[in-house]
C-alpha cells in the first residue's frame, strides 16, 4: 500500500519546515509458495531462490519484474509534471534505451542555474552536470551499463527526478 511519510523539522529559532514523501512498495516475492524473489535479468523477469539474490545486483540485475509501471515510464517519452504550478519539466526520449538518453529540460525560470546528477540504484553518482541552461537537450548514458538510473535535476528549490532504463 502506498504510504505518505511526513517529516517536520524545528530549528533553534522555532522555525519549522515539513516535507512529505510517498513510498510505493513493490512485492517482489515469487514462486508458488512466494518463497523466492523476482528479478530482472538482461530484460527477462526470472524467479530465483532467496539465497542466490546477493550475486544478481552485483552484475546489473534489478529486483522486481522487468516491466516498469506506466506511471514511471510511458512509451518512449517521460514527462515529469506537478500540477498547474509547473516550473521545471523533464522529457526523456527514448526511455528505455540501449544507447543514449536525450533529456530535455524545460524551465519557466531562466535566471536560476540548473544542475543534474545521475545516480544508480545504489545511490552512487554516475554523472554530474552543472550550469545547465533552461530549455536545452542533453545526451547522456552512452557509456552506462545496463540497469536503472535516476536523473535528478535541480533548479533553485525545485527538484525533479526521472527513472532511466538502459538495456542491451
Amino acid at each position: 500500500v502506498p504510504t505518505i511519510y511526513t517529516v517536520t523539522v524545528t530549528d533553534a529559532n522555532s522555525c519549522t519546515a515539513a516535507a512529505n514523501k510517498t513510498v510505493n512498495v513493490i512485492d517482489i516475492r515469487g514462486g508458488n509458495k512466494k518463497d523466492k524473489v523476482v528479478i530482472c535479468h538482461h530484460s527477462n523477469s526470472l524467479v530465483v531462490a532467496g539465497n542466490s539474490i546477493i550475486a544478481h545486483p552485483a552484475h546489473g540485475d534489478m529486483l522486481g519484474t522487468c516491466t516498469v509501471s506506466s506511471n514511471f515510464i510511458t512509451g518512449k517519452s517521460n514527462k515529469e509534471e506537478m500540477g498547474s504550478k509547473l516550473k521545471l519539466v523533464l522529457a526523456v526520449m527514448p526511455n528505455p534505451t540501449s544507447n543514449n538518453f536525450t533529456i530535455t529540460i524545460e524551465a519557466a525560470n531562466t535566471n536560476e542555474k540548473i544542475s543534474m546528477r545521475v545516480t544508480d540504484v545504489f545511490g552512487r553518482t554516475i554523472e554530474q552536470k552543472n550550469n545547465l541552461q533552461p530549455n536545452q537537450s542533453i545526451n547522456i548514458g552512452g557509456k552506462y551499463d545496463s540497469g536503472i538510473y535516476f536523473a535528478e535535476v535541480l533548479q533553485g528549490n525545485e527538484k525533479k527526478v526521472v527513472k532511466l532504463v538502459k538495456h542491451n
